[in-house]
């Protein structure tokens, strides 16, 4: 029998069952189509955004407007991809409490304030705004994954932030720097 579902299956790279809308801070990665060099450069060890650098930055920071209890944490722009980390804030999320019920996100099924929700929001917006300044409707900004990982104690939160703030002095030795993978 064929299978009545036309998409091709992705393999999810989320941790299974776990609800991505919930109360905690996650650590987000996207990476740049193809690692490409798009948003700028590393000059003594600070990052130097171009055009197309400050809209990324610009829409990190609107994501409380489009996601209320989201709140943007420590952030950078490197030159081929993103650290950042996001807050999803308590809220009165039912009326009723639902337990024991939990649909997983997907694709065709997004869970209203869930992370992959806010992300795919985020490079949607940071793609239009690209293509709608550089006049090209066909670019390619992020690649289509990205990676996150839950922080579930302080020790975790305090070394993705620390992390985060040191990303651009260690660029020169970093395996994403297209100039450290010419060696």
């Amino acid at each position: 029998m064929p299978d009545p579902d036309p998409f091709p299956k992705r393999r999810s790279i989320r941790l299974r069952c776990f609800d991505y809308s919930q109360t905690g801070h996650y650590f987000i990665t996207i990476c740049a189509f193809r690692r490409r060099t798009l948003f700028g450069l590393i000059e003594n060890s600070c990052v130097c955004l171009n055009r197309i650098g400050e809209i990324v930055a610009a829409c990190w920071w609107e994501i409380p407007r489009h996601f209320m209890y989201v709140k943007p944490g420590v952030f950078v722009v490197m030159p081929n991809h993103v650290h950042g980390i996001l807050e999803i804030e308590e809220r009165a999320r039912h009326a009723v409490p639902l337990r024991g019920i939990h649909r997983p996100e997907s694709l065709r099924h997004p869970v209203s304030g869930s992370i992959p929700t806010v992300i795919r929001s985020y490079k949607s917006a940071v793609t239009k705004q690209i293509r709608e300044a550089l006049h090209r409707p066909e670019y390619q900004v992020w690649q289509s994954y990205y990676y996150e990982s839950v922080l579930r104690s302080a020790e975790e939160c305090k070394n993705a932030v620390r992390y985060i703030l040191k990303n651009p002095k260690m660029w020169s030795a970093d395996s994403e720097n297209p100039l450290m993978q010419a060696f």
